[in-house]
């Protein structure tokens, strides 16, 4: 690789690390670095081979199989084609798959990825904090600097475990990283307790402690599990601010029938049970893309109240792909989570990075997080940096000419 080369490939690196701080910040910002970045694979041969080398491993090609099956499905929905086209755009996304694999092929690259990843993290985890304490005038609740309150709870827990199992199990870091983890976490952590208000965050944080004793491998460890979490739950419920969360889901679905306005979990009962005989008036192939809101409203029609409210999102992955791709699209999507499993980079990215696609895979019991803007970028983007696998011995040598 040539010097022009190498800078090219470096300036797409920080690209990428860019992309990865803007997403749950700025849309606007994470476009025009989108652009940048497919504009600079585009124009750098290196990186087009780089691109092309990926496409070999079984998690990017499943992923690609996804997309590829969405975006047939247009062609038997009865959605608006703008609509149609507004959401196959919104795909690209899974560009972010094989891009991040093609920048994160070995283990320095991916711990750069992490640790500009939860020191960003740890910077607006303290600026929540300031918010709470001080009432700084930044125009948005200190639990949702980030896009929303789920998106930020979600994130935050997750940079919290990343810090976690880099601390315990990555041996080559030095001290004063690791001490500067430790704090780190020590913020996001006491955040996700005090300030957090996302039920979504809760259950992401109660997986990831599941993850991190049994990523030790250790069966004195894995066995005390049950313990680690009980105190995890005990902490959510003594902890005011998402005890009242949690109180307020067992409220909400408690009095869905008395209800009188729409809540939250109230509203996901009532969307789950209305999307189920929608699924299985076309099981195989589904209603076809964007053809949840077109068919949830034909189902509800006549309901009065905020029972017949019409969503297009009945905040279920799965339920949302069993609508519009059917069980042929559940089954590719589930292809790719499994090939995503198979993967085999280094131990602890390969552990870190399981554990997050879990998360993400518990939480969309609750939420469209791959189908989702903000989610499905950040969970393509993770993947693929975390658990692309090494790069062949001629891209290797060719990086470190």
């Amino acid at each position: 690789m040539n010097q022009t080369e190498n800078k090219q490939t470096l300036f797409a690196s920080y690209l990428l690390l860019g992309l990865l701080v803007s997403i749950p910040v700025s849309p606007v910002l994470t476009s025009l670095l989108e652009v940048a970045i497919y504009t600079l694979f585009i124009a750098t041969p290196e990186l087009r081979k780089r691109f092309i080398s990926s496409l070999s491993q079984p998690m990017i090609t499943s992923g690609l199989l996804l997309c590829s099956f969405i975006m047939l499905s247009s062609l038997w929905s009865s959605a608006p084609w703008e609509d149609k086209l507004e959401h196959i755009i919104s795909w690209r996304k899974i560009l972010l798959l094989p891009i991040a694999a093609s920048l994160c092929f070995n283990s320095q690259l991916k711990q750069r990825f992490l640790l500009t990843f939860i020191i960003s993290i740890g910077f607006f985890a303290a600026l929540s904090w300031l918010d709470y304490l001080f009432s700084w005038p930044l125009q948005k609740q200190p639990s949702e600097l980030l896009r929303n309150h789920a998106t930020q709870g979600t994130v935050f827990f997750v940079a919290a475990f990343s810090a976690t199992m880099l601390i315990f199990y990555k041996k080559s870091l030095s001290f004063k990283t690791k001490l500067i983890l430790t704090l780190v976490c020590i913020v996001i952590l006491t955040n996700c307790f005090f300030i957090s208000t996302s039920r979504s965050s809760y259950v992401a944080g109660l997986i990831l402690i599941v993850c991190i004793f049994i990523y030790s491998r250790n069966k004195k460890l894995i066995l005390l599990t049950p313990i680690f979490c009980i105190i995890f739950a005990s902490m959510l419920f003594l902890s005011p601010t998402p005890h009242a969360q949690i109180k307020k889901v067992w409220t909400e679905i408690t009095n869905i029938e008395s209800s009188n306005r729409l809540t939250s979990s109230g509203a996901r009962v009532v969307f789950w049970k209305n999307t189920l005989p929608i699924v299985k008036n076309a099981s195989l192939t589904g209603h076809g893309l964007k053809s949840m809101q077109l068919e949830y409203e034909k189902q509800v029609k006549g309901q009065n109240g905020w029972k017949g409210t019409v969503t297009r999102d009945p905040h279920n992955q799965y339920l949302l792909i069993l609508v519009e791709q059917g069980i042929v699209g559940l089954i590719i999507f589930f292809i790719f989570i499994y090939f995503c499993f198979k993967q085999r980079p280094e131990n602890i990215y390969m552990g870190i990075g399981r554990s997050i696609l879990l998360v993400w895979l518990g939480t969309s019991m609750f939420n469209g997080h791959f189908s989702a803007s903000v989610e499905g970028k950040f969970i393509f983007l993770w993947c693929g940096a975390m658990l692309s696998q090494t790069a062949t011995k001629n891209l290797t040598n060719s990086t470190s000419t």
